[in-house]
């Protein structure tokens, strides 16, 4: 008789079905049909306000739909999270943005939507994504001011005097040991250096008349060209912060 073979070859078919319809199952609620997102500046700066805006977008061509009212959930730092609605209407995608001011460090911000399979809300399901951050500390900006440099050239082996003045934003002496002054050549690379000490190569520091003062002593083999000589302080952005000084023989 044929019909054992028949029926093994039956089910052996029934069983490639199952198996194909198992996977084709997975792979489908493996896709989410709701995709959140969040965008933040590239830059963001401790106590200063920036806008953080979430996206939602949901496939239209999803079987079932995704039901055009959805809820999202926005939390910062897994703190108390900001619960709003989320009105699809016809469209594919919904935005919305927060005005947000946070301390520098590392922050986390989560962005989650609870959606629907039909509109009474029996097949709820959940989407959501979270990203980290990095708040920076703003550097501080001062000018310096330079009150004594050379009018020309100068011939090596011959002391150069300095003088100059830090400023802020106000107006106001910006004082600071940790002042420094690197001088280089025109490749860049550094010839000398100074800081604030009370050594005679260091840079002195006037609180009364509120300037640094600083003696380049340059050596007599020093080569011809032009010299930059760069003011730096660690923790803020200066500003006209060198002078160009040539050198001859």
């Amino acid at each position: 008789m044929k019909f054992p073979r028949v029926d093994a070859v039956h089910a052996l078919g029934l069983l490639l079905l199952l198996l194909l319809c198992g996977a084709s199952t997975w792979l489908v609620s493996a896709t989410s049909p709701v995709i959140p997102e969040i965008d933040v500046p590239g830059t963001i700066y401790a106590n200063e306000a920036f806008i953080a805006i979430v996206r939602v977008t949901r496939d239209l061509t999803a079987l079932p739909p995704v039901y055009s009212q959805a809820t999202g959930h926005f939390v910062v730092d897994h703190g108390v999270p900001s619960t709003f609605d989320i009105p699809f209407g016809y469209a594919a995608s919904w935005e919305g943005s927060f005005t947000l001011s946070l301390s520098s460090g590392s922050h986390t911000l989560d962005f989650s939507v609870d959606y629907a399979l039909d509109e009474d809300w029996i097949d709820v399901q959940h989407a959501s994504v979270e990203r980290s951050i990095i708040v920076q500390t703003r550097l501080p900006s001062y000018t310096v001011e330079w009150l004594q440099k050379p009018d020309g050239s100068i011939r090596a082996g011959k002391m150069i005097q300095l003088r100059f003045s830090i400023r802020d934003a106000s107006g106001s002496f910006v004082q600071s040991d940790d002042v420094r002054i690197v001088v280089e050549d025109a490749q860049h690379s550094m010839i000398a250096e100074a800081a604030c000490g009370r050594r005679s190569s260091s840079i002195r520091i006037n609180d009364n008349r509120e300037y640094y003062r600083w003696y380049w002593k340059t050596e007599k083999d020093l080569p011809e060209g032009d010299y930059s000589v760069i003011v730096l302080l660690d923790g803020a952005n200066l500003s006209d912060n060198y002078v160009t000084i040539a050198i001859v023989s």
